[in-house]
């Protein structure tokens, strides 16, 4: 026998009988068309709300960093600047909008990661080569060599304790760039 759960406070509703042993219907809502035991709900309420809790949980305890974006440098002139990793470093130019062209120079490196140039600094920078850098691959060490020499910039060449050749060079306002062979 199936009792319709249409008044759940009436007393016909409770005569004699234990409340889990009673199913009951909605076919008034649209999703609700099964019978349904109250401990079957009871159930089914305390799964998803578990389910819920672990998956809020879970999605909490890491940030969720995928990958690298950019880089911001402060610099004193956007235009000097701009000149070296456009020429010297040949980077691709991204536009900016329009109203941050004056104070804003972005570059691409590689296929998705970025160098912006923010306007701005006031203050030196000091660094050396094992202090802070940012490196980038170039496709041959030799060529990349021939190239700063050939325009009289001057840098550090060295072998890294895993024979690894590297190339510091230094931008307008400091920076050191690190030169490295993709292999």
């Amino acid at each position: 026998m199936v009792i319709r759960a249409r008044n759940p406070h009436s007393a016909e509703f409770y005569s004699g009988i234990s409340l889990s042993d009673i199913p009951f219907q909605d076919n008034n809502h649209p999703f609700l068309r099964k019978t349904y035991f109250p401990n079957e709900i009871s159930i089914q309420l305390t799964f998803v709300l578990t389910l819920v809790a672990c998956l809020s949980a879970f999605s909490q305890d890491k940030i969720g960093i995928v990958k690298h974006n950019h880089i911001a440098l402060q610099v004193a002139d956007i235009q000097v600047s701009a000149k070296f990793y456009g020429e010297v470093l040949q980077l691709d130019r991204i536009e900016v909008p329009d109203n941050l062209k004056a104070i804003r120079a972005w570059f691409k490196i590689g296929t998705d990661q970025q160098i912006h140039l923010l306007a701005g600094r006031t203050q030196p920078v000091v660094n050396d080569r094992n202090g802070s850098h940012f490196a980038v691959f170039v496709s041959s060490m030799g060529k990349a060599e021939a190239y700063l020499t050939k325009l009289k910039l001057p840098f550090h060449k060295q072998v890294r304790f895993d024979g690894v050749v590297q190339i510091y060079l230094a931008d307008p306002d400091g920076y050191l760039v690190e030169l490295n062979e993709w292999k």
